[in-house]
């Protein structure tokens, strides 16, 4: 009886909701950012790159003309 009483109390307890709802919307963001990462990651390295590139051009054409 008295284990009866414990487990109908642990049922309706409601107290432990709240931690695993924000639990839930973190690990629902983290996918979210890990694909959107994923899926830009390699398009940001390529702009990256060039951005690079042109500045390096850039700092060469600014060296080879006479002051």
């Amino acid at each position: 009886m008295y284990s009866h009483l414990q487990i109908g109390r642990f049922l309706r307890d409601k107290s432990g909701a709240t931690m695993m709802e924000y639990g839930l919307i973190i690990a629902i963001m983290s996918v979210v950012i890990i694909a959107v990462a994923s899926l830009f990651g390699a398009e940001a390295i390529d702009s990256f790159n060039a951005l690079s590139s042109n500045m390096e051009n850039a700092e060469s054409t600014m060296s080879d003309t006479p002051q």
